[in-house]
């Protein structure tokens, strides 16, 4: 009885840290395979930055459980702003919120590389040299 009990109750523990997670790992995880530039927000949460100048205040973050991830775009005019949200619309997505200076998209995982090369957000390919390496820890995780 009391290993039904124990088996119960770190089922039960397993949910409530899965319930907690909000898409955590499968994120972290996505951004790995696919060369993203991953890093930690302010408050420790995974986000995946821009490089560049010209995109320079783009995030995707998690937070829409598994199945979604989060576009926060910022510019310094409403003109930028427009013209990219725009191109955003054009392409299919609507904003959940969008201000003068700063908008935010909801963007399945589907769609996610389109937005990611889109907003320069993808590394660079590793060199031959570095690619067995790569394989061999990739293996690993």
């Amino acid at each position: 009885m009391l290993s039904s009990l124990k088996k119960k109750m770190d089922s039960i523990w397993n949910w409530c840290l899965f319930m907690n997670d909000y898409g955590r790992k499968k994120f972290k995880q996505f951004a790995k395979m696919n060369r993203l530039r991953l890093q930690r927000s302010e408050d420790g949460n995974p986000i995946v930055v821009s490089r560049g100048k010209v995109y320079a205040g783009s995030m995707l973050y998690e937070g829409f459980s598994g199945d979604f991830v989060g576009l926060c775009v910022v510019r310094n005019t409403t003109a930028k702003l427009t013209s990219l949200a725009n191109k955003l619309d054009r392409m299919g997505f609507t904003p959940l919120v969008r201000g003068d200076y700063e908008a935010t998209y909801k963007v399945p995982y589907s769609r996610v590389w389109e937005i990611a090369r889109m907003f320069r957000m993808v590394k660079k390919m590793p060199s031959n040299q570095n690619m067995s390496g790569i394989n061999e820890w990739r293996e690993k995780q």
